[in-house]
């Protein structure tokens, strides 16, 4: 029983650590560690201890997210989000401590196999909402140039590893050098970050966002006149924004002295459910017609979903075309990217407003590891929190403060090849690769991790 509380105790602590790891607060050094209390206060006990473990973790981590702890309380919203994100996580974290209570022991090619499992589990959780442990390192540079080869996936790998390794066996040969190494990668990871003002290679590109929960051109376009007249390329504005009868508006504001085409998302005319439908409006009005390939939650039953990518050509640019929830699938990215080579992405958001911004600080955490990834810079307008500027290199130009409200306009840099564009999710295919042959190559599933 003494052992239970014990583990209930890391549990709720590894729950805290874990809600400041991720965003908005994103103490992202706490993310290598969190897991390690409760894995070694588990380990050699039963599946359920760990699971429950896992359970009170993640539970833990959602109460936190809608304190002040994680950042001041400036928005306001449904705390059932909160949950529902750290639920999803819950699930993952819950199997991976139940495996890990059932090994006595803990070799660092157990932790590698393990943290083959933690990814396959992360990729389940699409079916929903993916749940990635490396949300936590969003604004890492050498993340970021981990992700530009392996995707996401090689830095939650990594982060799953750290966890485990640290907590095996201290009697390991290999622990002199792992420890050390897993500690400099961590502070590495942790401590530099990218904040640059574009990219110093070719033409640097102008572009804009507005972040507002104002509706329709007319409450819109005077947070855009600041903007006027600074070079700006291309626009962006949130999701559903506006309607079609706001396009003639847009349509004169881009061909107005200093004005410049806008992105935007709106509802269509689709019969018997409309499109959520992302289009470019410049002075001769729409171009190009993106619908939302993946709708949120009860959206899928408000509207058609989208089957293909948009990229279209204004001024001396490509711009893809992709909506909100978009962002969380690589793949779908990536189609964009391949699609017609764009020079930038534009991504109009809105998210389900929740206490301290979580959601949104979740949800744009997506956004440096896409275009890490793809090599493509990205603007991203939310109506409420975090709209972003993102350089192909994965790197944050900008971002907008939770409750902000104006516009803004950033150099993104252009884009770049990366290793991460031509293969796609290669690493997650090793991931699962790792596992079948540690579960049926001994013919039985515990010899996977002896």
């Amino acid at each position: 029983m003494r052992r239970v509380l014990i583990a209930l105790g890391l549990a709720i602590l590894a729950g805290v650590m874990f809600a400041v790891a991720m965003p908005p607060r994103s103490i992202a050094i706490l993310g290598w560690v969190f897991l390690v209390p409760v894995i070694l206060s588990v380990k050699g006990t039963r599946f359920i201890y760990g699971f429950v473990a896992g359970l009170v973790m993640a539970f833990t981590a959602a109460f936190v997210s809608t304190t002040p702890l994680v950042a001041p309380n400036v928005i306001s919203g449904d705390v059932s989000w909160n949950y529902v994100g750290f639920g999803l996580y819950g699930v993952v974290l819950a199997v991976m401590m139940g495996v890990a209570a059932e090994h006595k022991s803990m070799s660092f090619g157990r932790a590698a196999i393990l943290a083959c499992l933690g990814v396959v589990l992360e990729c389940v959780t699409f079916i929903k909402l993916p749940a990635h442990l490396a949300l936590t390192q969003y604004a890492s540079s050498p993340a970021m140039a981990l992700a530009s080869i392996t995707g996401i996936w090689g830095v939650s790998w990594v982060m799953w590893f750290s966890n485990f390794a640290l907590a095996s066996d201290r009697e390991q040969k290999e622990w002199r050098y792992v420890a050390p190494a897993l500690a400099g990668m961590a502070m590495l990871c942790s401590v530099m970050f990218w904040r640059t003002g574009g990219s110093d290679l070719g033409r640097d590109r102008i572009a804009a966002a507005v972040q507002t929960d104002e509706f329709g051109a007319d409450a819109i376009l005077p947070l855009n006149q600041d903007l006027v007249g600074r070079g700006v390329e291309v626009g962006v504005w949130p999701e559903l924004s506006v309607t079609q009868m706001d396009v003639p508006a847009i349509q004169k504001f881009a061909g107005s002295d200093g004005g410049y085409p806008v992105v935007a998302s709106m509802h269509d005319d689709h019969q018997p459910k409309p499109h959520n439908m992302a289009v470019l409006i410049d002075e001769n009005g729409i171009k190009g017609s993106y619908f939302k390939r993946k709708p949120f939650g009860s959206e899928a039953n408000q509207v058609t979903a989208g089957t293909r990518p948009v990229v279209v050509h204004t001024l001396s640019q490509n711009v893809g075309l992709n909506v909100c929830f978009d962002s969380c699938y690589p793949a779908v990215m990536r189609d964009t990217v391949n699609a017609g080579d764009p020079d930038l992405i534009a991504l109009p958001t809105l998210d389900p407003a929740s206490p301290n911004g979580f959601i949104q600080a979740a949800h744009a955490a997506f956004t440096p590891f896409r275009a890490a990834e793809l090599g493509v810079p990205i603007v991203r307008a939310e109506a409420t929190a975090h709209s972003m500027f993102v350089n192909g290199d994965g790197g944050i130009v900008s971002m907008m403060p939770a409750g902000f409200e104006g516009g803004e306009t950033q150099s993104v840099g252009v884009k770049r090849w990366t290793v991460y564009r031509q293969l796609g999710d290669w690493f997650l295919w090793v991931c699962v690769g790792v596992l079948v042959t540690a579960c049926f190559g001994s013919g039985r599933v515990k010899g996977m991790t002896k």
